[in-house]
């Protein structure tokens, strides 16, 4: 009798069938597929078939199958979580959690019993590859990936690595390997790594009920099994990693098709068609040029000098042997297979084999990320930076050159030369790493040879567009590809066309790009990535001779020459740099007294600032103060392990570090919030710390749960733009909460005071003192980036150090009087006094001849993002060194920039040069004061002034405007295109809405139409990045010719401006049209002109006549609330057709009311709103009651919002938190939105201690990612 259900589980990386009959699975199968899904598939069904096909009376499968079954419904398709608890009950019923780990998605679930909660959480973009990440490392190493558990067995040790991205743990792990860490230990290291990160970026603040059940094919690896038993606290029997575990979805996706007795065709899946000849995109062109030609060498002449060249990289290891012409006599390329010294003792080996056993030669050259380690085993006498050896062979080989262009396994190099120097030279940052290895990586899953992925591309008929991404987000693509079908040539052009965009956009951005381009690197054997170069440069492009070793030749001349970096440099300037620790310590040695109360102080933040004023303050009270250690690997730890949302390093070290002291048993822990610093030449209203500095204390504190350990929180909020009271009066409040009287307080604080005062002064005398006494060709080294950047061991990178090592004259922004330079005239508004600052030594460095930057920015810092525009601004054509920084652990790729940097500036002469500066007016010459709204321009008549698009609001808003003789348009919504183009002016984390305007903007600009172009910007009066963006805006687009004519308004003075009546009469119209019911819209926007006829149109009797006509229209069912950022809000190509989405699964979308937004950023930012306003929002609020219910009037909740939530200011962040609480008449859940890497969205998911109804937080990239869709099906689904 047929009963049996079949369960087909189509992943990235696998393929699970499983046929189940009652309770017990009766057939399973799990197989790799490597892109070959159709086939693969096929083969699994026919053994189904041949086993037990007459016994299948059901099936279903998971979404990720619909490509080899198209047309099939929409109820055999059963999504990820559903699967997953279905499969659990049947096949682990005693689970508490389930952890869920695939070749790219990973997702946990818990409160999975009866009678409990389900809460689950899927991983984001960057915290995907899991699965196949293991398998790539173990291709690296040219290891099976069935011999990761047997290896990790032998582990004697677990290194650390990277968490949360897995390209910053896959350099880390290639660094590890050059300094000498076994194999062993770095697998087992990189599976702690993995399980971090999930517990991390995934699991977050849920709890962990055990028994834990382990699904995916991770089941199989001994190391995972390893990691999740100690990082989560498990003993073995918690812990449910069978081999089942492999085919838990499958066996769900089976027992759901026997219960709800669902059924299709399984037999037959269908190939994916292939696009028709319209469809076709534009192939490669292929580059055709003489390869044999470019590695002629020459015999070896009896008794000549010999100089061998070593390159010793990530993926290959090159050796050159050159003779005494510095002719190429023989070369050769080896992979590293994670041995270089193997790799090298093999080259040397194979050259004397080759020409006897008697060779020898003068002198070794060693360049690459491990070059020390292979220099000191071999006695090479030259050492060199990669940039300097990359350079050193163009020049040689094409002395014509201006630019190299190289891509090696693990890094990415520019480099600009002028007469045959080095004059400017860039790297990749580590989300743009790996290129070389990465083609390598997937030409492995795809089963196609590292030499054919080339010509593969050249073959491609319609090259898939992988867009300009992080790898790891491109490695999600290729693997849905591959899972959907897609021709393996299409997927390889796509990856040629994708890695040199990526090249061009990250590691090039807007340097010069000269007229004789030198093309280096193994990725030249590819053809399809010299096709997709010569594809942007044309006749510009060359290959350079021995294009794959050319590192190493460089080497061999540099030894030749006797060049290169000695590595017995003198030790000098160590003593004056080391002084303003001293200071900063002012007197502390770490004593505690017996009977006295011990407040304890994290070396963390803003700390570096306020520690002497601290530490003399509260000795001076009685109390011991304990300073938490340097950051060292245990505090890493202890801020990774706690850290319950991905934030900025700085912040993750401030969670170790106040753990740190909360294990030493203090009784208080010190820490400011900083709400505002003051900066002595701004100009701006307020000068904000970034959210983080805002919110971060009371935060860590929260997460660590320090008031149930018994550790009470001292952590006045510091507005000090208020001046020298405001910091008196909270400190002296602080030390009152403690027990002492005012006037002790007072006299303690005046000593702190004069000791943090004196330390700032201390450093400002030492750096005036060093550049008076400098000779004309001296050149000092400024480090320019926070107190605590500089400060922090972790955080600095060991730069100092190095610098110092190097003798190299070193100071910090504290040695500047930055505090004296006024940029408000350039830079009217910025907002964050630390980038003040940073400027403000950029201006001085920029100025003074002596003086060169080494500028640091952390990773996924909003602010840094933005300012780095305004940095390279100032600085022009001086050079300068920019590293980011950020979990990466080894100093390899650091010192590899120091030493090109320093090899480069030996090449400068010294000279003074004046900062070109943007006059403030050239940002908006209409618009500067920001009080005036829209006003006039000089000739309006002949400059458009383009709205952003915005719904109807910037539509009905522009109607209005030309009513009145103003020429304004309306941008259509942004495309992928916009995103595209607005990626080229991208160098960091920038969030999605600045590269869709700007990209949008650059387009407009291209357009040849003659007409004058204005385009409104808005901006804010901080404390996020969101509000710089006219001001980054007006940097990029000028530094690449295009003049742009912004019209910048703020967002805070809307309501006090000439229009603002008006203005606010859209709003509630606008608000009050998105309530209306889908087909209503459409004709009341239709009629919406007409209707604007009327004499009384725009005045709030009109307005609330249409607010009460559009009322009835209201469609009351199932609701779902949409909030968030208004611009990812209202676009849907930025939200990837949210409302759509919602509508499909029958809810009813209730947008976050635009005027209630603009209200609250207004009275937030200290405004009293006009009455009226307030009286308009309520009665709107009160018509529609059947869409919103009793919500409070806005007064009443503004102060139930200040009361609840931490002062904060930026992206109107407490508004947004305060409406996961909020009821509506029929809400079943609600969707919040915000860009990719959004500091603020951080802080929001760190503040939220619950809401009305199920929330799911989506964030947007552009980047149109599947991933991001299908958590949304999922939540929609689940809510169902």
């Amino acid at each position: 009798m047929r009963k049996a259900g079949l369960g087909i589980d189509i992943g990235n990386g696998s393929i699970s069938i499983v046929v189940v009959e009652g309770e017990n699975i009766i057939y399973k199968d799990y197989r790799l597929h490597r892109g070959e899904l159709y086939q693969n598939l096929v083969d699994m069904l026919g053994q189904v078939e041949t086993s037990c096909g007459d016994r299948i009376l059901y099936a279903a499968v998971n979404p990720g199958a619909v490509c080899l079954y198209p047309g099939i419904q929409k109820k055999v398709q059963i999504n990820r979580i559903s699967s997953l608890l279905e499969g659990q009950r049947m096949l682990y019923p005693d689970a508490g959690s389930i952890v869920e780990m695939g070749a790219q998605n990973s997702c946990f679930l818990t409160g999975i019993r009866e009678r409990e909660t389900l809460s689950y959480a899927m991983n984001g973009e960057c915290a995907a590859g899991t699965g196949a990440f293991f398998e790539d490392q173990m291709y690296r190493l040219g290891l099976p990936l069935s011999a990761y558990s047997e290896y990790v067995r032998r582990a004697k040790s677990v290194p650390r690595l990277a968490g949360r991205c897995s390209v910053f743990a896959k350099t880390d792990l290639i660094h590890r390997q050059q300094e000498g860490v076994p194999v062993e230990d770095i697998l087992l290291g990189l599976s702690y790594a993995v399980i971090r990160n999930f517990k991390s970026a995934v699991v977050r603040k849920l709890p962990v009920q055990p028994p834990v059940l382990v699904t995916g094919g991770v089941v199989y690896n001994e190391g995972v099994r390893l990691a999740i038993c100690d990082i989560f606290g498990l003993n073995e029997e918690e812990l449910l990693c069978g081999e089942e575990g492999a085919v838990v979805s499958a066996a769900g996706i089976a027992a759901c098709a026997c219960h709800g007795k669902l059924a299709f065709d399984w037999k037959h899946p269908v190939r994916r068609e292939v696009a028709d000849e319209e469809q076709k995109r534009k192939a490669l062109p292929r580059y055709d040029y003489e390869k044999e030609a470019l590695h002629r060498t020459r015999p070896l002449h009896g008794g000549e000098k010999l100089w061998l060249g070593i390159d010793v990289g990530s993926t290959s290891t090159n050796l050159v042997l050159t003779g005494e012409d510095g002719a190429v006599i023989d070369d050769l390329y080896l992979r590293t297979r994670g041995n270089p010294l193997g790799a090298v003792q093999q080259g040397m080996a194979q050259l004397k084999q080759k020409y006897g056993e008697a060779l020898t030669w003068e002198g070794i050259g060693v360049t690459g990320s491990g070059r020390y380690y292979i220099a000191e085993k071999t006695g090479a006498g030259t050492v060199l930076d990669e940039i300097t050896a990359q350079a050193r062979a163009a020049a040689h080989l094409c002395p014509e050159v201006d630019t190299v262009f190289e891509i090696g396994g693990q890094d990415s190099k520019y480099i600009s030369i002028r007469d045959g120097q080095v004059v400017d030279f860039e790297m990749n940052k580590v989300c743009a790493a790996g290129t070389g290895s990465f083609v390598e990586e997937q030409a492995n899953r795809m089963e196609v040879s590292l030499e054919e992925i080339g010509n593969s591309a050249l073959k491609a008929n319609v090259p898939i567009d992988l867009g300009e991404r992080c790898t790891v987000l491109m490695e999600s693509k290729i693997a849905a590809e591959l899972a959907a079908g897609t021709d393996k040539e299409d997927i390889c052009a796509g990856l040629c066309r994708s890695i040199v965009r990526n090249y061009l956009n990250r590691v090039v951005g807007n340097k010069r790009k000269g007229e004789h381009i030198c093309l280096q690197g193994g990725v030249v054997h590819n053809e399809g990535i010299v096709a997709a170069f010569y594809e942007v440069f044309g006749e510009r492009l060359h290959i350079t001779p021995f294009y794959d070793v050319t590192g190493a030749y460089g080497a061999a001349l540099a030894a030749k020459e006797q060049g290169g970096t000695s590595q017995k440099e003198s030790i000098r300037n160590e003593e004056n740099y080391r002084k303003s620790q001293k200071w900063f310590l002012a007197g502390y040695d770490g004593t505690l007294l017996p009977g006295k109360k011990t407040v304890g102080i994290p070396r963390a933040l803003m700390i570096y600032k306020f520690f002497p004023m601290a530490y003399q303050y509260f000795k001076t009270l009685g109390f011991n103060v304990l300073l938490s250690p340097e950051t060292d690997d245990k505090i890493i730890a202890l801020g990774q392990e706690m850290a319950a949302e991905e934030t900025c390093y700085p912040v993750k070290l401030l969670h170790g570090h106040m753990e740190w002291l909360a294990r030493k048993k203090v009784d208080y822990i010190f820490i400011p919030c900083i709400h505002t610093i003051r900066h002595e030449t701004s100009g701006v209203a307020h000068n904000y710390g970034c959210v983080y500095m805002q919110t971060a204390p009371r935060i860590v504190a929260s997460v660590l749960g320090l008031s149930e350990r018994g550790v009470e929180l001292i952590c006045p909020v510091l507005d000090l733009d208020m001046g020298k009271p405001q910091l008196a009066g909270a400190m002296i409040k602080a030390g009152q909460e403690l027990g002492c009287d005012k006037a002790r307080c007072a006299a303690a604080l005046a000593k702190g005071a004069a000791a943090m005062v004196r330390c700032e002064k201390n450093s400002e005398k030492l750096g005036a003192q060093i550049l008076d006494e400098l000779k004309p060709e001296d050149k000092v080294l400024v480090l320019i980036t926070r107190n605590y950047g500089v400060s922090d061991p972790v955080l600095n990178m060991g730069i100092p150090g190095e610098l110092l090592k190097r003798g190299c004259r070193v100071l910090t922004l504290s040695h500047l009087k930055g505090h004296d330079v006024d940029l408000s005239g350039h830079y009217p508004n910025l907002y964050w006094p630390f980038a003040q600052h940073i400027l403000s030594g950029a201006k001085i460095i920029k100025e003074h001849p002596n003086l060169y930057a080494v500028y640091l920015t952390n990773h996924g810092c909003g602010p840094d993002g933005m300012i780095s525009h305004l940095f390279a601004e100032i600085m022009g054509d001086k050079p300068y060194l920019k590293i980011e920084v950020d979990e990466h652990q080894s100093k390899v790729g650091v010192i590899t920039r120091i030493e090109a940097f320093l090899n480069s500036l030996s090449h400068v002469e010294n000279c003074t040069e004046r900062a070109i500066l943007p006059e403030a007016a050239v940002l908006s010459e209409r618009l500067r004061d920001g009080k005036k709204g829209m006003k006039e321009t000089k000739e309006p008549q002949q400059e458009t002034v383009y709205l952003p698009p915005l719904s109807v609001y910037t539509e009905w808003m522009a109607l209005y405007l030309n009513q009145k003789g103003k020429r304004t348009a309306v941008l259509p919504d942004y495309t992928a295109q916009d995103l595209h183009a607005g990626k080229a002016y991208s160098t960091a984390k920038e969030y999605c809405t600045f590269s869709a305007a700007a990209g949008q903007i650059a387009n407009r600009l291209q357009e040849t139409d003659g007409e004058e172009k204005q385009f409104l910007v808005f901006q804010t009066e901080g404390a996020e990045a969101d509000g710089m963006v006219p001001e980054i805006l007006r940097a990029v687009l000028d530094a690449d010719g295009k003049r742009a004519h912004l019209v910048t308004p703020f967002l805070e003075q809307l309501l006090f401006a000439e229009e603002a009546d008006i203005l606010w009469q859209v709003l509630l119209l606008g608000d009050a049209w998105h309530c209306l019911d889908e087909e209503w819209r459409e004709k009341v926007r239709a009629s919406f002109r007409e209707k604007t006829a009327a004499p009384d149109a725009w005045s709030r009797e009109w307005t609330k006549s249409l607010l009460q006509e559009w009322a009835v229209y209201v469609t009351e069912d199932r609701q779902l609330l949409l909030a968030g950022d208004p611009i990812v809000l209202h676009s849907a190509y930025l939200n990837q057709n949210m409302e759509e989405a919602v509508r499909k699964h029958a809810f009813v979308p209730v947008y976050m009311p635009l005027s209630e937004y603009l209200w609250f950023l207004a009275a937030e930012s200290g405004r009293k709103i006009p009455e009226h306003f307030t009286e308009q929002l309520h009665e709107f609020m009160q018509i529609y009651r059947g869409v919103y219910g009793s919500w409070k009037q806005p007064d009443e909740r503004l102060q139930e919002i200040r009361e609840k939530f931490p002062l904060v200011h930026g992206a109107n962040l407490r508004y947004l938190c305060s409406l996961m609480e909020q009821e509506l008449p029929r809400g079943k859940g609600m969707i919040l939105v915000s860009p990719e890497y959004a500091n603020y969205a951080s802080v929001m998911e760190m503040l939220r201690t619950g809401s009305k109804y199920p929330l799911l937080h989506a964030r947007a990239d552009g980047n149109e990612e599947a991933e991001e869709v299908e958590r949304r099906e999922i939540f929609l689904g689940l809510l169902e």
